[in-house]
């Protein structure tokens, strides 16, 4: 943890880039990149999810010292970062806000990708982003407290607009389904909207009714391609655990679709304690299928700990 907190210290672009605004860019001070900073195009959900991972380090008992921990000011302009990233719709987009409308798409040079000539409002960023406010809210409450509350309040109104209504969110940079409800939940759940509201209630059930026999959940690819859910013929490891990461923010840990879940994963882990490398998982721009090897590692992972620690805590 603190070999990865050095990591994510040393990634944060701590400077502007020169002559930014001739560019026609948007300041990229504070923010953190798809990949290392060097990378020097800041994304809002890495900057959220870095942002998160690095609070939590600094709360993790005896990890670091409190001279160790990222400077408040670096934490502030991080915040400063996210906040610029956001839409007029209350939701997140990515590299940069919306600057155009959807006319421009009838532009489109590319031969492959779809939606890629403007910036949107992401379900997952902005649920990863609102997320990562919430928590800077909690460890540092006095820290431009004004504007994120406002932007919080702006970004769970986006999600539950968002919302279709059979319950599901339509996923962009992953597959599909279950992702947007992973990071929509999660956003929610981590602003205080309670897990009996009437929009995590209905994912919940969107979960639970695309769960498959064998306690498993998968998505195919090409439900990105056309807008739908597409179940994939076998049960993913990857979407299971965001179906269950999902799920227990919403529904008692014991209940009967999070044990079954549970119990397939288990059952999917290999001898050697991974687990087996399955379909891809990601998307970009709507017809670019990617898969992030490391998905099927810590997604499992994450699920199973966190369904050990709600057992374990509850009454």
């Amino acid at each position: 943890m603190r070999r990865a907190h050095g990591f994510l210290r040393d990634g944060q672009l701590t400077s502007e880039l020169s002559g930014f605004r001739k560019e026609y860019r948007d300041p990229s001070l504070g923010g953190w990149c798809f990949s290392d900073g060097r990378h020097r195009w800041p994304v809002s959900d890495c900057t959220a999810e870095a942002l998160s991972a690095v609070l939590a380090i600094h709360e993790a008992p005896g990890v670091l010292a409190p001279t160790e921990r990222m400077e408040e000011e670096r934490l502030g302009q991080a915040v400063v970062f996210l906040l610029s990233r956001q839409n007029r719709d209350g939701g997140f987009a990515t590299y940069e806000r919306r600057r155009g409308g959807p006319l421009l798409e009838r532009l489109n040079p590319s031969e492959m990708f779809t939606r890629c000539m403007t910036e949107q409002s992401y379900v997952e960023c902005t649920g990863s982003a609102i997320a990562a406010l919430a928590h800077v809210r909690g460890t540092h409450p006095r820290l431009h407290r004004a504007a994120v509350d406002r932007a919080i309040r702006r970004g769970v109104r986006f999600l539950r607009r968002a919302q279709r209504s059979d319950g599901g969110y339509p996923g962009f940079w992953g597959i599909n389904f279950t992702y947007a409800i992973f990071h929509a939940v999660r956003g929610l759940r981590a602003c205080g909207v309670p897990a009996a509201d009437p929009v995590p209630t209905r994912a919940a059930q969107w979960l639970i009714g695309a769960q498959r026999s064998d306690g498993g959940w998968g998505e195919h690819y090409s439900g990105c391609l056309e807008g739908r859910y597409v179940e994939h013929p076998e049960s993913q490891v990857v979407m299971t655990a965001w179906a269950l990461l999902a799920l227990m923010d919403i529904v008692d840990p014991r209940s009967d679709a999070v044990s079954r879940g549970l119990a397939w994963l288990r059952q999917k882990q290999q001898p050697d304690g991974s687990w087996p490398q399955q379909a891809v998982n990601g998307v970009f721009f709507g017809s670019a299928m990617l898969d992030y090897r490391l998905y099927k590692s810590y997604f499992p992972a994450w699920a199973l700990t966190r369904a050990a620690a709600l057992t374990l805590t509850a009454p």
